[in-house]
């Protein structure tokens, strides 16, 4: 597994091999710690944390398009409000 800054306040977690009924837990983990407070000299201070989630399984082969499909769902997330997870949804194809 691998976390990577991707500009700005910006961060991939790539998960390889991660069952799918088990994502949801990670996701919870990460949310949680980024939204502990943390001490620090004269006070608190508190971060707040939307995630957008995609997976390869669901066909995206390509990197830059996993990335894409997980910023996409990053920013439903953060229309959600702060704290929220969102997983990419491919939209369905209409048959002509």
């Amino acid at each position: 597994d691998t976390a990577a800054r991707l500009g700005g306040d910006e961060f991939a977690v790539l998960l390889v091999d991660i069952a799918e009924e088990h994502i949801g837990a990670v996701a919870d983990r990460i949310v949680g710690n980024l939204t502990r407070p943390l001490e620090v000299v004269g006070g608190e201070l508190t971060v707040g944390a939307s995630l957008g989630m995609a997976s390869a399984a669901s066909g995206t082969l390509d990197a830059d398009a996993l990335v894409r499909n997980a910023d996409v769902a990053m920013y439903v997330a953060k229309h959600g409000g702060k704290g929220r997870l969102s997983v990419f949804e491919q939209p369905e194809t209409v048959a002509a």
